[in-house]
């Protein structure tokens, strides 16, 4: 089974705020699926969001390269 491990968190060095992304990876990988990109974060502005502008158009871009999909698909709603 492919997967992707993403999580939204406050702006600042991972050391410091940590990422859920790594861990459900780990817990990924570990059921057996393959990742079809690295962890990655996506920040926000407050507790419950909403996402600091732009995090949207690069999860956006994320997506479609995990896919091999080129990222004019966004603009052109693909």
């Amino acid at each position: 089974m492919r997967a992707l491990a993403f999580d939204t968190r406050y702006r600042g060095p991972r050391l410091v705020r940590g990422s859920a992304a790594k861990d459900i990876a780990g817990l990924l990988r570990h059921l057996g699926c393959r990742l079809l990109a690295s962890p990655e974060s996506f920040f926000v502005k407050g507790e419950e969001g909403p996402l600091e502008p732009g995090e949207e158009y690069r999860a956006k871009a994320w997506v479609l390269h995990a896919l091999g999909r080129p990222e004019s698909a966004i603009r052109s709603g693909r």
